[in-house]
């Protein structure tokens, strides 16, 4: 997609499972001749794909060498937005999040990065940050799962603040020998 709008910034929430935590440290790897800087504090995080469970969908975000999984539950419809755009295919008719593609790229804008920077009361927060062609920068109000497919269908980076990996990521042999201790139960959204 090619798309041009100087930095407006959507802010996003998502609730996450209580239980299902444990804290893993990473060191971002420097950026290669070409790439984006990672930004301090930030690693970058890639959609591993959407994994069924018994509370409902997850988006699973990963590192490169898959050490650190972080799962952000979503609904089964933003599940499908995203699947989609992973797959790089499109529905039939356009989704909301085709919708916005199309309003910033007539703008003349672009998506630049996605940042889930904080995770408050069980709640993802993160920002999506658009370069607006001549324009002051906005601050909008999103779902993480909307941030995340955003920066699926534009390609750009999804940075996770350290403190969020720390306190949300699981390493893979969590999934085969959960921790002891409370099941997940499923989170409470706000309408």
């Amino acid at each position: 997609m090619s798309h041009h709008l100087s930095s407006v910034v959507l802010t996003v929430v998502l609730a996450v499972v209580p239980g299902l935590v444990l804290g893993i440290a990473l060191a971002p790897a420097p950026a290669a001749a070409g790439e984006r800087a990672v930004p301090e504090g930030f690693q970058q995080l890639v959609v591993d794909g959407i994994a069924g469970t018994p509370v409902g969908p997850a988006v699973v975000l990963t590192n490169g060498d898959r050490s650190v999984l972080l799962p952000i539950w979503v609904g089964d419809t933003e599940a499908a937005t995203i699947s989609l755009r992973k797959a790089e295919q499109a529905a039939p008719r356009p989704l909301t999040h085709d919708l916005l593609d199309q309003a910033i790229e007539a703008l003349g804008g672009e998506i630049t990065e996605v940042r889930l920077d904080a995770l408050d009361k069980q709640t993802f927060t993160a920002q999506v940050t658009l370069k607006p062609r001549k324009a002051k920068a906005v601050v909008l109000d999103a779902r993480a799962s909307d941030a995340i497919a955003l920066a699926l269908g534009h390609d750009v980076p999804i940075w996770v603040a350290q403190a969020v990996v720390d306190e949300a990521g699981l390493a893979p042999e969590a999934l085969v020998n959960p921790p002891d201790g409370p099941q997940p139960v499923a989170p409470e959204v706000p309408l």
